[in-house]
This record gives C-alpha cells, sequence and structure tokens, in this order.
C-alpha cells in the first residue's frame, strides 16, 4: 500500500509540475463508477460459496490537458460479503507516460493487452487477470517499463517487466476452484477412501533475472490490413501442479500440492480487415514451456509445444428489428499440438482445442439491448448466456443476466455444470 501511495503521489506531482514549468493549464479529470453486483447459483452446494452480494467502487485519476507527460491513476475498492476473500483495494493502474510524435514511454502499472480477435483472445497473457470467476474475468495492471515507436506505417512496442505478477485466482471454497474428487479407489485395500487436499508454497523462479519477462511487437498497415508480430519471454502465471500423496490413517489420503510457474516463450501474430461490410479479425501463437534453475521436479511433466489460433467475422446489420441494429461475431478456435499430444480438456490454457463462439447483440433503441453468447467445444461441452441492458438515466446501467454451463465431467465447463446461475448489476458511472 505505501508503495502505490508514493507512487501516486509522485505521478501527481511530477506531471503537474513538469505541466507548470511549461506554461500549460492542467487539471484533473476524475471519473468512475460505483455498483452493486449480486448473483446466485441455481443449485446450492454444502460447503462451497454460493452467491455473490458485492459493492464496487472505481476511480481514474487524469490530467484533462496535457501536451506531452500524462498519467493515469485507477483504483477500485471491491468488498464481497459472500466471499470475503474476493474483497479487495487495488491500484489496478498507476503510470506516468511521455509522448511525441514519434516515440511513447511508459512507467508505472498498467494493464499492457495484445489482442486482436473480439470475444475470446489467445495472445493476451501479458499482464495477470483475475481469475477468481471464469465466466467474469478481469484483467489487472503489472509494473512494467514500455516504449513504442512510430515509423510511418510501423509501430514498434517493447516492454519489460520487472516482477511476474500472478493471477488472481478463487478461493478454495469458490465454486471455481478446480474441484478434486473427494474419493478415489486405493489399490491395496480395494476399496474408496477420501481425499484430502493440501496447497503448498508456490515455487517461482528464485534469480532476479529469471523473474525478468519481456515483450516486443510490431504492428505493420498494408493495403487496408492491420497485421502484427509480437514475441513474449517470462513467467507462464499458470502452474504445473506437483502432487505428493501419502495415507493418513486407514481412510484417508492426504494430497500435498505444490504449484511450479515455470517460464515461456510466445510467438504470436495478429491481423484485422474489412471484407466489405464484414470484418475479418484473427491471431494465433506458438507456445514453447521450460523450466526454470532449480525446478528440475517440472522438467518432462510441461505441456510439449503447441499451437492456438482463432479467427472471426463480425457484421452489423441495420434495421433488423424496426431501427434498431443487430451486430454478430462468429469465431473459430483451433489448437495444433505437437506429435499428437494430447492436453488435458480440463485445462484452463485449453479448453477452447476445438471450438465455435457466437455472439450476437441487438440494440433496442436508443436504451436497451440484449445479447447472447454460445461456446460450443468438440470436447462436448458448452457455455450459454444471456444478457438484457437497460440505462434508464444517463450514466446508469441495469444488466439483468442468466448462465447455463454443460459437459462431461472431464470437459473445462463439464466442471462446473452445476454453476448455472443468474445476475442483476446495477452501476452508475460518471
Amino acid at each position: 500500500m505505501k508503495c502505490y501511495v508514493s507512487l501516486l503521489c509522485l505521478l501527481l506531482i511530477g506531471s503537474n509540475t513538469y505541466l507548470w514549468g511549461q506554461s500549460t493549464l492542467s487539471k484533473i479529470e476524475i471519473n468512475g463508477k460505483v455498483g452493486i453486483d449480486y448473483f446466485a447459483y441455481f443449485e446450492e452446494e454444502e460447503g462451497s460459496i454460493n452467491e455473490r452480494n458485492q459493492v464496487k467502487a472505481q476511480f481514474r485519476l487524469k490530467p484533462s490537458k496535457a501536451e506531452h507527460v500524462r498519467y493515469l491513476v485507477d483504483a477500485e475498492y471491491r468488498g464481497d460479503a459472500a466471499d470475503p476473500s474476493r474483497s479487495w483495494f487495488l491500484v489496478r493502474e498507476a503510470y506516468l507516460e511521455y509522448t511525441t510524435k514519434y516515440f511513447d514511454i511508459r512507467a508505472g502499472k498498467s494493464i499492457v493487452k495484445w489482442a486482436t480477435a473480439d470475444a475470446f483472445n489467445v495472445v493476451d497473457f501479458l499482464s495477470p487477470k483475475d481469475y477468481s470467476d471464469f465466466i467474469d474475468i478481469e484483467d489487472m495492471g503489472i509494473l512494467n517499463l514500455g516504449a513504442k515507436l512510430y515509423l510511418n506505417d510501423v509501430k514498434i512496442s517493447a516492454h519489460v517487466f520487472p516482477d511476474p505478477m500472478l493471477h488472481f485466482l478463487p478461493d478454495p471454497a469458490s465454486r471455481w476452484t478446480v474441484p478434486g474428487a473427494p474419493m478415489t479407489y486405493d489399490p491395496e485395500t480395494n476399496r474408496l477412501i477420501h481425499q484430502k487436499f493440501q496447497y503448498m508454497e508456490s515455487r517461482l523462479p528464485e534469480s532476479r533475472m529469471d523473474k525478468m519477462q519481456y515483450a516486443l511487437k510490431v504492428e505493420y498497415q498494408w493495403k487496408g490490413w492491420d497485421l502484427a508480430i509480437g514475441y513474449y519471454h517470462g513467467m507462464n502465471r499458470i502452474a504445473w501442479n506437483h502432487i505428493d500423496s501419502r495415507k493418513i490413517g486407514r481412510d484417508t489420503l492426504l494430497l500435498s500440492v505444490t504449484p511450479y510457474y515455470h517460464g515461456w516463450d510466445m510467438l504470436s501474430f495478429e491481423f484485422a480487415t474489412a471484407l466489405g461490410s464484414v470484418g475479418l479479425r484473427g491471431e494465433g501463437a506458438y507456445f514453447s514451456n521450460f523450466a526454470y534453475d532449480g525446478q528440475e521436479i517440472a522438467k518432462g511433466n510441461l505441456d510439449d509445444p503447441y499451437f492456438q489460433y482463432i479467427i472471426g467475422l463480425d457484421k452489423t446489420m441495420a434495421n433488423i428489428v424496426g431501427e434498431n441494429n443487430l451486430q454478430l461475431i462468429f469465431q473459430w478456435h483451433h489448437e495444433i499440438t505437437k506429435g499428437g499430444y494430447d492436453p488435458p480438456a480440463n485445462s484452463i490454457l485449453h479448453y477452447l482445442r476445438e471450438s465455435v463462439i457466437l455472439d450476437a447483440k441487438l440494440a433496442l433503441g436508443v436504451d436497451k439491448s440484449m445479447s447472447l453468447r454460445g461456446v460450443y467445444s468438440t470436447n462436448k461441452d458448452s457455455l450459454i448466456e444471456g444478457e438484457f441492458n437497460w440505462k434508464p438515466e444517463e450514466g446508469l446501467g441495469i444488466t439483468l443476466s442468466s448462465t447455463f454451463i454443460d459437459g462431461r465431467a472431464e470437459t473445462f465447463f463439464g466442471q462446473y455444470t452445476n454453476n448455472d446461475r443468474v445476475r442483476l448489476q446495477i452501476e452508475y458511472s460518471f
């Protein structure tokens, strides 16, 4: 907390001092949003967190006028009475930026996002995320030093991340924790016994150099095409779990789970263009894992290299219902593995191996809309979300939504078939 307060003070004092010295009028612009978020599952689970009862307030500070020096502070308070592990005060972004016609330099905490596809993305791994709810994923900022260079139709971006900040994961009592089987078969006694899980301290890279991460991206505009290639070297924030087992008593097996955060190299590409009235977007990446020094136990157990891509079409159809527009997004997600390697179907890194995604959003006048999203995987698991939005007053938004999940138990969505739910959000932006 002291670090963030100090950073905030330095940003405010430093940027305004510079602007004052340049005889530029600079006023602080404050905006944000406050709201409540409640959902309940259709089926309750004993011993689990069966609802969300959340209030949230988010505030953003930035200069209303700035010629070269800019700053942004984005802070959020979140309080969840049903799941206190989700409550936080988070400085999502706090950075200072110097911009010119030819280059930009940014230092501090910010969200670094690589993504071109509309609904789901395969190259968006640079910033940590809030995975406390796998259906409602949010970006989190990361400390970094970034620079952009503008050369006519070419833009080159580079980032250095000094600290491998981790994803925010669900509480063990959450309905979104990867479920572990409560019973298992004991070959010694030929009968079922209880399983208990014990989570050990995470194993991160040991050396300072191993903790450093960096990324480079080159973007180019060519004959109506937006093209990009990128490279990332750093830590994979989805851990490989090493499990030690031992019997405690006659009828219980204790499983000690140790997360190992290993290395990752990613080569990526992105593209976007318009084919008449239809938008075409896509992205893909080749992923290669490696174990850091001191992680010999993880070697030989990491995923083999694999390639993922997603390609999508989007189209807005005018005057579908009266003067209301319909926006459609279709995506195909595919994964290719080395040597026929078959990764676990329930892994968050591979859950969209061969999937069709469809988004539809229909405007209902100027203040209402309804949308539907469907995901179907060839693993035979699926997700359907329906949503209704209403803005009765300027700045006020009300959202009512529902989610339905289906699939076999060994698939990603199939792990959460009991998590069908209904949700109400009320939010005021200022």
